[in-house]
């Protein structure tokens, strides 16, 4: 019994630590790519509609996360 508890506590600690490594990774990306996003679909003379697209498409998901 104390062997599946110890397991369960690791393969806990293990999942947080994945999670947080991907939170990290995801935040790293946004962040380096956030001057070309900015020149290239923000300042860029497109439509709204598509810029409203891209902002759900790129951010709702950080979003979701989030709430």
């Amino acid at each position: 019994m104390s062997s599946s508890l110890n397991t369960d506590v690791w393969l806990s600690r293990v999942n947080g630590y994945v999670n947080w490594t991907a939170t990290v990774l995801i935040a790293y990306d946004y962040v380096l790519n956030l001057g070309q996003e900015i020149d290239l679909v923000w300042y860029h003379k497109s439509s709204k509609r598509f810029k409203f697209i891209y902002g759900i498409l790129r951010y709702g998901g950080f979003v979701f996360f989030v709430l």
